[in-house]
């Protein structure tokens, strides 16, 4: 047998290399998909952040049931984890690099959007929310596409279905018949909102 050449051995160690860096993602984005809680939270998503997540789930609550509620929060944390770790460990192209910046400039818009049409008004327009949110769901897919499972794309629909029901929308922006609670809690997501947005934390 002819003794292997150098050249064979760097190639190997290349597959290699390649084999286990696809492995280790592959174990990653599992841990994230099983360790979703608070703890996870706070190493994926500053003080800010959280406390959004916080008092959006506190009035996803209020329409929906807490098991549902509490599923939107951990879709965003699995969706975001598996995000982070394919950036961290450089498996966009350069494409879907620039995809995610477009994604995360329509997600500041969108937010400073949600804040205005809560400062102004009667300036409220459920539609122009709907119509950003489905958007940005599907720049997300775009990008997560070739990355992974079905069951994260459905991930992403599910967060979007939930975020534009008209119930939940309409209950942050009414102005009518509010009870303290209700106000409360509106106050608190727009407040929160509002630092996350000061913050630049996009």
């Amino acid at each position: 047998m002819a003794p292997r050449s150098s050249a064979e051995d760097d190639y190997d160690s290349d597959e290699e290399t390649v084999s286990i860096q696809k492995m280790s993602i592959r174990i990653q984005k599992k841990l994230v998909s099983k360790m979703v809680s608070s703890n996870v939270a706070r190493m994926l998503f500053t003080d800010r952040a959280v406390q959004f997540l916080d008092s959006l789930n506190s009035v996803l609550k209020e329409i929906f049931t807490s098991k549902e509620s509490k599923k939107v929060i951990k879709n965003v944390i699995k969706i975001t984890g598996k995000i982070y770790l394919l950036n961290h460990n450089n498996q966009f192209s350069n494409e879907e690099m620039a995809s995610l910046e477009d994604f995360q400039k329509r997600f500041h818009r969108l937010f400073l959007a949600v804040i205005s049409f809560h400062e102004v008004t009667y300036s409220y327009n459920r539609d122009y929310l709907s119509e950003k949110l489905n958007k940005l769901g599907n720049v997300l897919i775009s990008i997560i596409d070739g990355h992974l499972s079905e069951k994260s794309k459905e991930r992403v629909r599910s967060v979007v279905f939930y975020l534009t029901n008209e119930k939940f929308l309409d209950y942050l922006y009414s102005i009518h018949g509010r009870s303290p609670e209700h106000i409360l809690l509106a106050e608190s997501f727009f407040t929160n909102a509002k630092n996350f947005v000061d913050a630049d934390e996009f």
